[in-house]
């Protein structure tokens, strides 16, 4: 009897011995995965996005899938265990080869300035601060640009006839989050254009030469006259020569409107290039040569100057402009045949 009973304690010795070095083998295993780097410290860096309402699985999923991690649970286990688990903060970060789960998972928990500073200038159409924000990595290419802009139209009444939101992103200093919602982005512009305009947005429609208008006519006559002229003194004239024309049921003959058709949307990449006879022929709805009326929408997004110029046409006997190419100066004619002249004198056409 004794015998036996010394032999089940030594069976029960080497089996706990067993099982503790097994729990030792696990414990020292999983410290390895959560201190020990993928690969040496500056090897290669990655860009890791943490959007708003991101989960810790499916951070830890995206982490392992990008190769940032070795195991997925052992984030997850380490980021719970250290409180981490539940404040992962969103964000755009530079992960180097040389970080720990350790390491990562107290980065994420701490977060980091993810702001950036843009300004945006007057005249920029939709798709060129599109690129604008691409390249800053504060949107996704196309958002803008697909964005469901009468989702917002309850928000924002003049949003109401808004075939997208070109003519609406306001020209101004930004100060956006690296990976923020897209929707919060866009209210942003929406809500400066708001604050911008509130003194002039008051009514659906105004009316000017005695003909009524809606405000998104307005702006998108701003979006003319923003791509056209230089100063605010030129840009009043010559909206009372669009506006004129408009009345007369004239095509308005707006350069930057055709190329704004010859370009797709992206007047930054050939607006400089003159306008060739064969364009006149481009069959589109901002092609106000063989068109008459106004374009389709806004051309671009004005900035506060263009507006209230759309809005505070100045009468001159004038029906004709053109700018010069080496001044940005406007030429004004009376006549068509004076306007010829000028044409042949300042574009050399």
């Amino acid at each position: 009897m004794t015998f036996m009973y010394s032999t089940q304690k030594k069976s029960l010795f080497f089996a706990g011995a067993a099982v503790l070095g097994i729990c030792a083998l696990c414990f020292s295993y999983f410290f390895y995965l959560v201190y020990a780097p993928l690969f040496s410290p500056g090897a290669q860096t990655t860009r890791f996005t943490v959007a708003k309402g991101d989960g810790l699985r499916d951070i830890a999923f995206r982490l392992r899938e990008t190769g940032v991690i070795r195991s997925r649970l052992v984030f997850e286990l380490y980021a719970v265990a250290a409180g981490h688990g539940a404040y992962l903060k969103p964000g755009v970060y530079e992960l180097d080869s040389g970080m720990s789960i350790a390491t990562i998972s107290k980065v994420l928990y701490d977060g980091q300035e993810n702001t950036i500073r843009l300004v945006i200038p007057e005249g920029l159409t939709l798709k060129d601060i599109e690129e604008k924000l691409v390249a800053n990595g504060i949107i996704e290419a196309g958002a803008f640009e697909h964005f469901p802009v009468e989702t917002l139209g309850s928000q924002y009444g003049f949003l109401a006839a808004a075939q997208s939101l070109e003519g609406f992103l306001f020209p101004d200093t930004y100060e956006f989050f690296l990976g923020g919602d897209l929707r919060e982005i866009t209210m942003k512009f929406l809500g400066r254009f708001s604050q911008k305009t509130k003194h002039i947005y008051k009514e659906e429609f105004v009316v000017l030469g005695g003909t009524p208008v809606s405000f998104y006519e307005v702006l998108t006559m701003a979006s003319l006259i923003e791509r056209e002229v230089l100063t605010d003194k030129d840009r009043r004239i010559v909206s009372g020569i669009l506006w004129k024309r408009f009345g007369a049921g004239m095509p308005l003959q707006v350069d930057a409107s055709l190329s704004y058709a010859k370009c797709l949307g992206k007047l930054s990449s050939c607006d400089k290039r003159l306008v060739a006879r064969a364009d006149l022929d481009i069959d589109s709805p901002f092609n106000t040569y063989k068109f008459s009326g106004l374009p389709l929408a806004p051309i671009a997004n004005p900035g506060i100057s263009a507006i209230e110029a759309a809005l505070e046409p100045a009468p001159s006997a004038f029906w004709y402009y053109l700018s010069d190419p080496k001044t940005g100066d406007t030429i004004f004619s009376k006549t068509l045949d004076e306007h010829n002249e000028n044409r042949a004198v300042y574009l050399g056409v």
